[in-house]
């Protein structure tokens, strides 16, 4: 079983490049000449303020780049403290990492201007918004500047990205032969010919016959490459899940259920942290099956508990959900939990979502009770508690979800999701960096850009939606909820 995908996504980043008195030599040794008409403190007085709203984009003209960087230089220079003049650039494009090469060496002067957000962008709007005491004059340089940049911007987002010419390739298929269980994320990139090249794993459960498996048909794909105004491009696929468990009957290996048995020890004598310890070093275990798989994240979610900390709580018991349900969804005959102990791990599940207020993840989880045990005493306990959030909601105009950015594999982009009950939502007390926002319903997908005065809204007549944030790993944020 397979989920994941391929391709660009659009996203937004906004660099408000304002004037102040807080520029340095180099400044000035750059632009000699560009303009005559500041004085004494106010020479080279560009103060370039960047207020990163939407990273993890890519330019592909480092040129384009430079255009667009010298003209806000040179905005910035010439306005001074006097006029303020600020420009107000919106890059929009596909995401790729990030290539710090493409920027001028010189540019991290600039209050680290050079940051990874900073690299490379598919398309371009532009626009001017002045502010001024007293009016004066832009320099021709800078005009010049944002003429190249318009004239530019045309070819540039005419961005198409890579299609599989076998769609049907893209999912992984493996042979009876492999009869252990294995999970695995793994990424490609696409070549200017179509070609697959830098496959490589990024986290599995360390079968190595099935990552080679996968690695062989990954690189046998075959793509029509990605395009920018018609030449053929590199493009990156998106990080893609694999999973593969068969229905037999699973026992926890000896050298692995020694230290289980360990860590609950430790947990009954209340050393939450020695047990917490063993439970990472489970979750980590070379070669574990499905059944060990959920083994350390029953005890895991037991010692993130007991330390409250309600999102890692969540987050295991919602890997114990994951497997389970493929079980029960394909029909097995073996499972990994006894249906009294996973109804009870789903009514847990239904408080932290509720008590989070993530209502819509509450709901789901809330149906797959019914569909396994309806009238049971626990699942009206469950349905009861949703009942109480759901009030919550409709008596509360804005509802907030408190959420951190977790990292799909090491060193990997990190993202956090969450179902939507309402159709207009903002994000608000970032503690980290957001890098984009996603909504995902039925009907398809789009980057939601970055808004700091009116909450995003989900278009008319879609459904189902829910919202899937990327940025820095342990970001922290509130995503709210807003009523029509």
């Amino acid at each position: 079983m397979t989920k994941g995908g391929q391709g660009a996504a659009a996203t937004r980043i906004l660099l408000s490049f304002a004037g102040s008195a807080a520029a340095g030599p180099v400044c000035a040794a750059l632009i000699s000449g560009a303009s005559s008409r500041m004085s004494g403190s106010s020479k080279c007085a560009a103060g370039i303020r960047v207020r990163r709203m939407i990273s993890d984009w890519h330019i592909h003209d480092r040129y384009l780049f430079k255009v667009l960087l010298t003209s806000a230089v040179f905005t910035g220079l010439y306005s001074g403290p006097v006029c303020r003049d600020r420009i107000v650039f919106v890059l929009q494009g596909g995401c790729q990492p990030p290539r710090p090469d493409l920027l001028f060496p010189w540019a991290a002067r600039y209050r680290q201007l050079v940051h990874s957000s900073l690299s490379r962008c598919n398309g371009v709007v532009m626009w001017f918004r002045k502010s001024c005491q007293r009016k004066r004059a832009l320099p021709a340089a800078t005009w010049f500047c944002l003429l190249c940049l318009g004239f530019s911007s045309g070819t540039w987002a005419q961005y198409e990205p890579a299609r599989n010419l076998d769609p049907a390739s893209a999912s992984i298929r493996l042979g009876t032969q492999f009869q252990d269980d294995a999970w695995l994320v793994y990424t490609y990139d696409i070549d200017v010919q179509g070609n697959v090249t830098n496959a490589a794993i990024r986290r599995s459960n360390g079968v190595t016959e099935v990552e080679t498996a996968v690695l062989d048909q990954v690189r046998s794909m075959r793509f029509q490459p990605a395009t920018r105004g018609g030449t053929p491009v590199q493009s990156s696929a998106n990080p893609v899940i694999f999973t593969w468990i068969l229905d037999k009957q699973r026992e926890m290996g000896p050298a692995f259920a020694e230290r289980s048995t360990e860590a609950w020890d430790l947990f009954a004598s209340g050393d939450y942290a020695a047990a917490g310890t063993i439970a990472s070093e489970l979750l980590a275990f070379p070669g574990r099956n499905a059944l060990e798989e959920v083994k350390a994240s029953l005890l895991a979610a037991a010692v993130s508990h007991r330390l409250g900390d309600n999102g890692a709580e969540t987050r295991h018991l919602g890997r114990v959900m994951e497997l389970q349900s493929l079980a029960l969804d394909n029909n097995f005959r073996h499972g990994y939990v006894p249906t009294e102990q996973y109804l009870k791990v789903l009514s847990r599940l239904v408080t932290l979502h509720a008590e989070g207020n993530r209502l819509g993840d509450a709901g789901v989880v809330l149906d797959r009770m019914q569909a396994l045990a309806r009238g049971e005493p626990v699942v009206q306990q469950a349905a009861a508690r949703y009942v109480e959030a759901e009030n919550f909601f409709r008596n509360n105009q804005d509802v907030a979800a408190a959420g951190e950015l977790v990292a799909l594999y090491p060193g990997g982009a990190a993202t956090w999701k969450l179902r939507l009950t309402r159709d207009q939502f903002y994000i608000s007390d970032v503690s980290g960096s957001v890098s984009s926002v996603f909504l995902i319903c039925a009907q398809g997908q789009r980057v939601m850009a970055r808004s700091s005065k009116q909450p995003w809204r989900v278009p008319a007549g879609w459904d189902q939606c829910k919202v899937d944030v990327s940025g820095t790993v342990g970001t922290r944020l509130l995503l709210h909820q807003v009523s029509s």
